[in-house]
């Protein structure tokens, strides 16, 4: 009976996370290890071909992974698959695999926050459920894989609870902001925000509850920052005028799905003072904007360094949130071996 369990344990397919995170790569290579749908479907061929079915893609702008399940001898061909997704990009010394109770772990601190550049930050379980159901729409989502995603955003929510995270946490974005509001750049000031979706929203929302002067929005579909005209009388301006008013305004936010800048260096001409805030991976703003004496730069790298100021805050949420963790982990194993 004994050998039977062992057998049969050691056919069962092994949770695995892989991938690169905040905590390895810096801004600048992670630029390169971003997730599009033409990627995230030649990673799911991949891993299909090697007899892996149903995985997950979480990319971020801290972290670009995957969680599935495979058998013992499909593992190997995880980190080719990952790796060839992003050809002529070293990854080798940032790629990290984890696997069992330890990548079971893994996801469930990815999911509460608890390993985010902003601890405890509401949006990465939004970004996960999102995730989540994009991989089941694709197709393998099933027994334990299912099962240990399902338990992930449980998790993430009961860390939130138990530490009521809703009202300490802040989001990469709200930190940022927070930044440009400490160099004055927010109250009393013109805000021009580029890009209209959730993080340029909340952008907007936070330059204007901080008492900004002027909101200027800029979306490349001008229809779709509408909302924030209706919901904080901004003012939209073309996407071919960015330039035009960039050189008006005292602040500009910019986070935007683009693939490449979309403010270059070249183009702007600055003659007063302009905090540029980048909340984009890759990046939106040209750092060689950096160079000119009237602009100030605040990017993740730095978001990352401000955020990580009060530790001692962090380290005690960190602690409580940790127990809970565990505590989940163990309660998803128990179900998961009781089911082989």
């Amino acid at each position: 009976m004994e050998s039977q369990a062992t057998a049969k344990s050691a056919q069962a397919p092994l949770f695995i996370a892989a991938g690169v995170s905040h905590w390895d790569a810096a801004r600048k290579l992670r630029e390169n290890i971003v997730f599009t749908p033409e990627r995230t479907l030649a990673l799911r061929r991949a891993l299909e071909a090697a007899g892996i079915d149903g995985c997950m893609v979480l990319s971020t702008c801290n972290r670009s992974e995957i969680f599935l399940c495979a058998k013992e001898a499909s593992i190997s061909s995880v980190a080719p698959a990952f790796s060839n997704v992003f050809p002529g990009v070293d990854i080798e010394n940032v790629f990290t695999l984890r696997r069992g109770a330890e990548a079971i772990e893994y996801l469930f601190r990815v999911a509460s926050g608890i390993e985010s550049m902003v601890f405890g930050e509401y949006q990465i379980l939004g970004q996960v459920r999102a995730a989540c159901a994009e991989a089941r729409e694709a197709g393998g989502v099933v027994g334990p894989l299912d099962r240990i995603l399902r338990d992930a955003v449980s998790c993430a929510r009961l860390v939130r609870n138990k530490l009521d995270l809703g009202a300490v946490a802040p989001s990469v974005c709200s930190v940022a902001m927070d930044c440009a509001d400490k160099l004055g750049a927010l109250a009393g000031k013109r805000v021009f925000v580029i890009g209209s979706g959730r993080t340029g929203t909340l952008a907007a929302e936070i330059a204007v509850r901080c008492g900004a002067k002027q909101l200027f929005v800029c979306n490349r579909s001008p229809e779709r920052a509408q909302h924030l005209v209706d919901g904080f009388g901004a003012k939209i301006v073309p996407y071919d005028e960015r330039y035009l008013v960039l050189g008006q305004c005292d602040t500009v936010v910019s986070a935007t799905a683009s693939p490449h800048t979309v403010i270059s260096s070249e183009r702007v001409k600055l003659e007063r003072p302009v905090v540029f805030v980048d909340l984009a991976l890759p990046r939106d703003i040209d750092p060689e904007i950096s160079s000119n004496p009237f602009a100030q730069i605040i990017d993740l790298d730095s978001i990352g360094a401000f955020a990580r100021g009060d530790t001692n805050e962090r380290t005690s949420l960190e602690a409580r949130a940790d127990e809970i963790v565990k505590a989940a982990v163990a309660e998803t194993m128990a179900i998961l071996e009781a089911r082989r």
